[in-house]
């Protein structure tokens, strides 16, 4: 190990480290400068074991309901329903089923509590206090103490940077393909092998750490030193597809479940998950649970997701790159996407003066998407257009919906009904002007092709 990688680690965990370095480990360093310094954070904003996020909301407020035809209304929760969520929309109760509206509330809750991420994109808050070859073990505020097999798991995010940004680029970070387990470190290093468990000794001065293993040596990280753990990969194993996620729930402690169906029984609420993960029913009984909802998605069932479709076409005149800051088209490079504060870590980001070209599907009899100006966006307004090509490739001169979007204000969403017999392709289109160049930011949120009936 050079000196300049070594420079990052106490003397004592130099020391161990240096018993190792010709033969299983050796600290890995970020060759981005870039890189390294958005880390960095994470020695300014470690959080204990025993220190646990504070709820930022209060419980059964009203919040903004936006409803697939695009309007927005106040709504309060009221309970679970067989067949969706019941809210009180003025004075009146009125059931959703899966679909049934675009969203409630925010999926952006930031308690500054650990978080277990899932494969399917959830997140669990708590404390991981057991882990090996088959399972972890979280001890969380609002689930109790739950058991979750490692082939779901995608990483630990150990210590949460406060900012949805942030927070969004380790997520990231975490979920990225590995074939073995990586630890990563504060000082911005990392460390490759396996992660056998985590131990907890009972005297001081040893600490919480976790116990690292490859070509027959091991290695006892500290806890503390950790901003986060990757887990290798297995690739048999295959994602949901997003866009078919029938409920997505932001709760209070900071978890966010991608749920495919829920039942109340005996006044206990139990899910599974995407992943296919049973979650225990928490302590608190069903009709309070639903209180400590902070957001909700809900997705029609097998509707199309056209932000993991490679368009047909993208740019302007001589089909110049669209992006503005995503990589292949779906995950933001750097952080996440942040619309009227909102932050959004799936999306795609586009400038101004760009067009996106997608073929519309011939099952699909509806579009639904949400759109909004990012916040770091130089430009205030810019204007959106949607177009439709015929069945023999003809674009028509109007298109179906346009808007104007105005930086700092909430994402516009809305449900389109497109004939699928008549369109063959959809073209969405930002403004350009001399006055607004290509520095505008437009963040496409949510692009579904909904299929017929649903």
């Amino acid at each position: 190990m050079s000196e300049q990688g070594r420079q990052h680690v106490d003397s004592r965990l130099a020391f161990t480290l240096r018993r190792f370095r010709c033969k299983a480990f050796q600290i890995k360093q970020r060759r981005s400068v870039g890189a390294t310094a958005s880390l960095l954070f994470a020695g300014f904003c470690l959080v204990t074991q025993a220190g646990g996020g504070q709820l930022i909301e209060q419980t059964g407020a009203d919040r903004q309901l936006q409803l697939n035809e695009g309007t927005r209304v106040s709504a309060r929760l009221v309970g679970w329903r067989p067949d969706g969520i019941e809210m009180e929309v003025g004075e009146s109760p009125t059931t959703f089923a899966v679909g049934g509206f675009i969203s409630w509330g925010s999926l952006t809750v930031l308690p500054r509590e650990p978080l277990l991420l899932l494969r399917d994109g959830s997140m669990l808050a708590g404390q991981v206090s057991f882990l090996d070859a088959d399972k972890l073990r979280l001890t969380s505020r609002l689930w109790g103490e739950v058991a979750v097999p490692r082939k779901v798991v995608s990483g630990w995010l150990v210590s949460p940077q406060a900012g949805g940004r942030g927070r969004g680029l380790q997520c990231d970070r975490l979920a990225e393909q590995r074939s073995q387990d990586r630890v990563w470190l504060v000082s911005g290093d990392w460390l490759d092998g396996d992660c056998q468990n985590i131990t907890s000794p009972e005297n001081p001065p040893q600490t919480v750490g976790v116990q690292l293993a490859k070509a027959g040596e091991t290695l006892q990280v500290p806890l503390r030193r950790i901003w986060g753990i990757s887990l290798g990969k297995p690739d048999e194993f295959e994602s949901a597809n997003r866009g078919s996620v029938p409920w997505t729930l932001a709760f209070e402690d900071g978890s966010l479940l991608r749920v495919r169906s829920w039942a109340v029984n005996n006044d206990r609420w139990e899910a599974e998950l995407m992943s296919g993960l049973e979650m225990p029913a928490p302590a608190i009984p069903a009709d309070q649970l639903i209180h400590r909802i902070r957001g909700i998605r809900t997705t029609p069932a097998n509707a199309i997701d056209l932000l993991e479709v490679t368009p047909l076409q993208e740019g302007q005149q001589g089909w110049l790159q669209a992006d503005w800051q995503s990589t292949g088209g779906r995950r933001p490079e750097g952080g996440a996407f942040q619309v009227s504060g909102q932050v959004f870590r799936l999306g795609r980001g586009v400038l101004g003066g760009s067009t996106l070209v997608y073929a519309h599907p011939q099952t699909a009899d509806a579009l639904r998407f949400r759109v909004g100006m990012d916040d770091s966006s130089p430009v205030e307004k810019i204007g959106i257009k949607i177009f439709t090509a015929d069945a023999s490739g003809k674009w028509q001169a109007q298109p179906i919906w346009e808007t104007k979007l105005v930086r700092g204000r909430p994402p516009v969403g809305q449900t389109l009904r497109i004939d699928a017999v008549e369109v063959s392709r959809i073209a969405i289109n930002t403004q350009a002007s001399e006055d607004l160049g290509p520095a505008a930011r437009v963040d496409w949120l949510e692009l579904l092709a909904i299929p017929n009936g649903e």
